[in-house]
């Protein structure tokens, strides 16, 4: 297996080729100690303040290490006519977006929940498809989507100042979100082996980008801030 090492802006990355499923796989690391979260108050609303009495701030999530929600998604991808595949689903549940961090294909569907007895609006702040609905009530849904490319669209909910989420909007499938675990692993599925810019987004952290080499359908980048 060929190994080189990249250094850009103060952030190492990994990159080989790998005989696993086909992928560009890795993780994202978070070097030093991340703060402590600060709890949010929820008084304002005693509904979220009873489903979530412990909640805390996820804007910087670090666990053993490794970073949550971070954005990744190749941005030079070559055009194709690709399609979305399934539902992507964003639900509002003890006063907090889950996911946190989406990505979705142009025109794909969303479907958005409120699973919480109470008031949610849904505000989403995109440059093209901006939309704001209220969600009274509990076991609503409603089915949006956008149709230009954006990266990212800020979601709120002007009830609740604290409730916020991100979508990332590509017309291609080359996306992924960071889990727990700090892992990612993009489908390379209809993706021509060669090289390619991977793009990393977190809120807090910002953006970088690296290169990454696709060979048989696979890749590796892991990536440190």
């Amino acid at each position: 297996m060929r190994k080189t090492t990249l250094l850009l802006c103060s952030a190492a990355f990994l990159v080989t080729t790998a005989s696993a499923e086909a992928g560009i796989k890795g993780s994202v690391s978070y070097k030093g100690k991340a703060a402590a979260a600060k709890p949010i108050d929820m008084s304002s609303d005693p509904k979220c303040k009873k489903l979530s009495p412990d909640a805390k701030a996820n804007d910087l999530v670090v666990n053993g290490g490794k970073v949550q929600d971070v954005f990744v998604y190749v941005k030079n991808a070559p055009k194709g006519k690709y399609k979305p595949t399934g539902t992507a689903k964003l639900d509002q549940k003890g006063c907090r977006y889950i996911p946190k961090v989406l990505g979705v294909m142009t025109k794909q569907k969303i479907e958005i929940i409120n699973s919480d007895p109470t008031l949610h609006n849904v505000h989403a702040f995109a440059k093209r498809g901006e939309f704001n609905q209220a969600m009274p009530k509990q076991g609503q849904k409603i089915t949006k989507k956008f149709k230009k490319e954006q990266v990212m669209v800020p979601i709120k909910c002007d009830v609740h100042s604290w409730m916020e989420a991100f979508v990332g909007v590509l017309p291609h499938p080359f996306f992924a979100t960071s889990g727990a675990d700090g892992s990612f692993d993009i489908p390379t599925k209809d993706l021509k082996d060669g090289e390619y810019e991977l793009v990393f987004w977190h809120k807090t952290l910002g953006e970088k980008t690296a290169k990454v080499k696709v060979a048989g359908g696979n890749g590796t980048a892991d990536f440190s801030y």
